[in-house]
């Protein structure tokens, strides 16, 4: 059955001018006279990861751009270079930077999880590798030196008059790493005064957003 055109007084595009239209979009059908954070804005953000690319992508399409206009903008903070879109670095304009990076947020997050956790198996396996094979005497020693052995030292007054050495399921660096993120967390979630004297509090991550979105504090492009 042959396809029928859809009522509407809009005329449908062909496949040419579809593409066109993506090329005019992304500024590749001729250079154009822009400055540099007028350009990165019309193309989102410039993948930076690599970094000629984006020298190469603003001259294929602005009129007698140079290296120095890139570096200009970015010197004046016109432009940013961050960790954006998939981990990867990007330039973007600066005031279109937040919009990005929140949006971003969570996906990064769970990219950096995972990136993390990649790496130390990584460095894992290779030290595990480049490790010579024990030694057949490695079999015979005993699991601990004998007496008297070397102690940690104490890290509290309590500790210190015990004379007992520190608990490293409680103190030691992960542990305390995990310690110190949640006391974070918790101050992203709670209420609490930042300088009581000056009647200056601290408000839940999600509820600072909501009222400086409701306040408009984030300019409107």
């Amino acid at each position: 059955m042959p396809a029928t055109r859809a009522s509407s007084d809009l005329p449908l595009l062909t496949l040419r001018e579809l593409n066109r239209a993506l090329l005019a979009r992304q500024m590749l059908l001729g250079r154009e006279r822009a400055p540099v954070a007028t350009a990165v804005e019309r193309l989102g953000a410039l993948q930076a990861q690599y970094s000629p690319a984006p020298y190469v992508a603003l001259w294929s399409r602005l009129e007698r751009f140079t290296i120095a206009d890139l570096e200009k903008a970015l010197a004046a903070k016109k432009v940013v270079k961050a960790t954006l879109m998939r981990g990867t670095l990007h330039i973007c304009s600066a005031r279109d930077h937040r919009y990005y990076a929140h949006a971003v947020r969570e996906a990064r997050k769970s990219v950096w999880g995972t990136v993390e956790r990649a790496l130390f198996r990584y460095f894992d396996n290779r030290e595990a590798r480049s490790e010579p094979p024990p030694s057949p005497l490695a079999s015979e020693r005993q699991v601990f030196p004998p007496e008297p052995r070397l102690q940690l030292a104490p890290t509290t007054i309590d500790q210190l008059a015990r004379r007992e050495p520190p608990n490293l399921q409680e103190q030691g660096p992960i542990p305390t790493m995990k310690r110190l993120r949640e006391e974070e967390t918790a101050k992203l979630k709670s209420y609490g005064w930042v300088n009581k004297d000056a009647g200056i509090v601290r408000l839940p991550i999600e509820e600072a957003k909501r009222l400086a979105l409701e306040r408009g504090m984030f300019p409107h492009r």
